[in-house]
């Protein structure tokens, strides 16, 4: 009997041992072992000015070929979500041939384009200040630039994702893991000397690794003018912190870590914006740290203003980041709407007087616009829509290209951009239309990514007090709607869009739905609002829109119909 109990419980402790061991990731070097290491550096996307272009391929040669191999220490490299797939293969080739191990984190290009620009969460001051032709260069906050792009900036650059990943792989074979910027380079004494103070420290779960920035590669010209400059970190396997991946590029996401293990220096003071405040994480091993060896920063290529000064180094991030982006967002909308690819292979009733109408207005654009303002316009949003047909002839995107032209360069122009009612939502959506029919990309390309910043500067100037009239609402809904739906057709759905205080079209629509009942106009015909509210409700979900009384039809946008016969 005793016997039979000592087998069950024997049983029963390995069934929970082996639960525990499943779900607790213990170190895979036995404590004790002799020590042995992995470097692990992390190349990533240029973001010029803040980088040369061609400093990380210049950089990966200079490492492979210069820097000596260490005794106990196996090296690797992680391609950080490399944008140029030609530039991604030769890396690869490049340390392959060296005999290093080549890890790619592939740029998640889906995860990407289903980010927005989003000032919401900023102060009403600065959320209600950014139309959508604003220059992020010249917007003196960097902070709020940051906060405004840190959605595409962290699906495009996740640096603490990288340097995470290094530590999980690193610590399947080796004792201590350093996770390393791409240009990071040892020389065989600071080397030595890095090795030799961790050998002599059994307590320690971080190593700081102090590091200068070099001017020149060559001679190993260090870069003018001292500024604080944050280590290099190595971790034990058995190391419990790891860096938070919500932060993004230049926003604290290595000083956080140095912060949160109580390592001394300045980034101590440097603080997150007041918006940009989330639950911190708590350090599991704080102060077992020490500062061990040296490295040196490879020379960026960067300006020797950009690199010697701390603020333009920060400046220098975010305005790469933003270029970054552009480019990105540019070169994705012109893949998705090259003219060949948007043809139909037939037009509707719809789509044919609709296409006829278009081509009356860009033959006397001039004309219409004197006699009736951009309003006389509004027509036009269908363009993209029906650019595939043959029915459009080709002066007419030449005639297009000139509106557009105006409507960019005009005082009139932009101060119906500028304009923060209904009136600026459909400039922003002529223009947008303009801007696809033509192939205007670049242009295109701003205006779908700042449609949420206008939206969000409406939601503040609604909310200041400044709420407009039924009928001004209902245009904008209008707007919206037709903007979503072009939007979406483009490859940008912002049908998806919703802000940090929940402003989003739905909710836009969902105001009108609440309070409309409770003015004038709607109580007079009450059925007229339902029913339009129910038509473009639908209409925004892609739906097919129910029949409008035709003495309601006023309420509904020009040519509403076609985007229920074409589904775009």
């Amino acid at each position: 009997m005793d016997a039979l109990l000592y087998r069950v419980s024997a049983a029963l402790f390995l069934s929970i041992f082996c639960r525990i061991l499943e779900t607790v990731s213990l170190p895979c070097v036995p404590p004790g072992s002799p020590l042995n290491f992995a470097i692990y550096r992390i190349l990533g996307n240029a973001l010029p000015p803040r980088h040369d272009a061609e400093s990380a391929l210049h950089n990966l040669r200079y490492i492979l070929e210069r820097e000596a191999a260490f005794p106990g220490c196996t090296k690797h490299w992680i391609l950080n979500g490399l944008i140029d797939p030609e530039l991604s293969d030769e890396c690869r080739k490049l340390i392959e041939a060296a005999g290093q191990e080549c890890h790619v984190l592939p740029f998640d290009e889906e995860g990407y384009r289903a980010q927005f620009l989003d000032a919401s969460g900023l102060p009403a001051d600065l959320s209600g200040n950014y139309p959508p032709d604003f220059n992020p260069v010249l917007i003196r906050s960097r902070l709020a630039i940051e906060w405004i792009y840190r959605h595409k900036s962290l699906a495009a650059i996740n640096i603490n994702r990288a340097r995470n990943l290094a530590l999980a792989l690193g610590r399947k074979h080796a004792r201590w893991t350093i996770p390393l910027d791409g240009g990071c380079f040892f020389t065989a004494d600071d080397w030595q000397d890095f090795t030799r103070t961790l050998g002599a420290d059994t307590e320690a779960l971080y190593a700081l690794i102090p590091m200068l920035r070099l001017e020149s590669n060559e001679d190993f010209v260090e870069v003018p003018g001292a500024y604080p400059i944050e280590p290099q970190i190595a971790f034990r396997d058995d190391a419990p912190d790891r860096f938070d991946e919500r932060l993004r590029y230049g926003n604290r996401n290595k000083a956080e870590f140095l912060v949160r293990i109580a390592a001394p220096g300045p980034w101590h003071t440097w603080k997150a914006a007041d918006w940009d405040s989330f639950e911190p994480l708590i350090a599991e091993a704080p102060g077992r740290f020490i500062s061990a060896g040296r490295a040196y920063r490879l020379e960026t290529g960067a300006a020797q203003q950009v690199e010697s000064h701390e603020r333009q180094r920060h400046a220098a991030r975010f305005e790469g980041v933003v270029a970054m982006t552009h480019k990105l967002d540019s070169q994705a909308l012109q893949l998705r709407l090259a003219r060949n690819s948007v043809t139909t292979p037939a037009a509707s009733q719809a789509e044919l007087e609709s296409l006829a109408r278009c081509e009356t207005l860009l033959n006397d654009w001039q004309r219409q616009y004197s006699d009736g303002g951009w309003q006389a316009l509004r027509p036009l949003w269908v363009l993209p829509m029906i650019s595939g047909h043959e029915g459009v002839p080709n002066h007419c995107i030449a005639r297009a290209g000139a509106l557009l032209g105006v409507m960019e360069s005009s005082k009139e122009g932009h101060a119906a951009s500028l304009a923060m009612s209904a009136e600026g939502t459909w400039m922003h959506l002529l223009k947008l239309s303009l801007a696809l029919y033509t192939a205007q990309w670049p242009l295109a390309s701003r205006l779908l990514n700042y449609a949420p910043l206008r939206l969000m500067a409406q939601h503040t100037r609604n909310a200041s007090g400044q709420v407009a009239s039924l009928g001004e609402r209902i245009s904008q809904a209008n707007a919206w709607v037709i903007l979503a739906r072009l939007s979406a057709f483009a490859g940008v759905d912002l049908r998806c869009y919703e802000g940090v205080q929940g402003v989003s079209i739905p909710a836009l629509l969902a105001e009108i739905g609440r309070t409309g009942p409770d003015t004038p106009e709607w109580q007079v015909q009450p059925e007229h609002y339902q029913c339009w509210l129910a038509a473009i409700s639908t209409l925004f979900r892609g739906e097919a829109a129910p029949v409008i009384p035709s003495d309601a039809m006023h309420l509904m946008p020009v040519a509403w119909s076609l985007l229920s016969e074409t589904g775009h």
